[in-house]
Parts: structure tokens; sequence; C-alpha cells
């Protein structure tokens, strides 16, 4: 029975909020970290840098927790504060463990997509394989944003607007960030640590 309930949560978003709702934050935290672990080795198999399988799992294990427990924290605090301006109820410990629920399918898929090897496969069989990881995405993503609807309290447009800022905000503080690391590691690493970091 519990089962079909996790797979309930894919398509259903009541069954993502009731599940929010009966676990805690720091179940939200554990859940967020296993996201993490879970995406970050495949956007790292996706992008074209020749990694190898154990630098793969290093900055899964590395990265992965650092990642799941600080992009959701500062993507629901711009959330947050853009609900709150616009009249939304939704507290920040809420809207976070819905995060953490709506998305663990997603980042299980991702993970699951990514070690399909997809140079081997035609072209065909990985346009089959990623029709329902973009089933899981969409319902991902819809279940969040109508859970969200639902815990501001306001108007669907309303809601829909804060969502379109929130993502607005998020976009130029990730890409802010990205540069700011990318003249750290330009400008402010020693030889010596990018031998280092190239080495592995």
């Amino acid at each position: 029975m519990k089962g079909i309930r996790w797979v309930s949560m894919i398509c259903r978003p009541g069954v993502v909020r009731q599940v929010a709702s009966e676990h805690s934050a720091i179940a939200a935290v554990v859940v967020n970290a296993v996201n993490g672990v879970a995406i970050v080795p495949a956007v790292a198999i996706w992008c074209p840098l020749p990694l190898t399988g154990s630098v793969v799992v290093l900055l899964a294990l590395l990265l992965g927790p650092l990642a799941g427990f600080s992009v959701p924290s500062i993507y629901v605090r711009i959330e947050r504060a853009v609900g709150n301006y616009l009249g939304g109820k939704a507290s920040l410990d809420y809207l976070y463990r819905l995060l953490a629920w709506s998305f663990l399918p997603l980042a299980l898929a991702m993970l699951f997509y990514s070690l399909i090897p997809s140079k081997e496969t035609g072209t065909v069989v990985n346009i089959l394989v990623s029709i329902p990881f973009l089933g899981i995405a969409a319902c991902s993503v819809s279940n969040y944003w109508y859970n969200v609807f639902e815990a501001q309290g306001v108007t669907r447009t309303r809601a829909a607007v804060g969502i379109m800022i929130t993502l607005i905000v998020f976009v130029v503080v990730v890409v802010a960030s990205a540069g700011v690391l990318a003249l750290l590691f330009s400008y402010g690493i020693s030889e010596d640590m990018k031998a280092l970091i190239v080495m592995y």
C-alpha cells in the first residue's frame, strides 16, 4: 500500500501535500540531500566534460548534499518573500517541505535516465526512454506549483505572477553566483589548486 502511495506522488499533488504535512522539516532536509545526490551526478554525466565514473561519484557525495540543501533553501526564501509581498500566507517551513517531496521523483528519474548509455542506443530508443522522464518532470513541477497555489491562499493569477517573479530572481541569483565562482576560479585560485582539480 505504501508503494502505491509513493508512486502516486508523481501524478497527485494532494498526496505530495499529505506526505509533506506528515513529515518534519528534518525529513525534508534529508530528502533534499537525496535529491542533490541524484541530480548532481545526472548533470555531471550530461555535461560535455570527460569525467570518469569515480569523479562523478565523488561530485555526488561531496556536492550533492550541499546543493540539495542550499539551492532549495535559497529558492524557497525568495518564493516566500515574493509570496508575502503579493499577500501569500505560506510558511517557509511548509514551502521547503513541499519542494523536497515534489521533486524527489524527478531527481530519481534524472539519475536513472542519466545512467542509460545513450551512445550505445539509437535515437528512437532515446526518445522513447525520455518520454516517461519528461512526464515525471512535468508532474513534479505542476505538483509543486499547484500546492504553492493552495498554500499561499491567493488568486491563481497572483500566485502565477509570484512564481514567475521567483523564477526570474532565482535565475539572476544563480547566474550571478556562477559568475562570481568563475571569476574566483580564473583569478583567485592558485595554480597548484587548479592542477589538483584537473588531476582528479
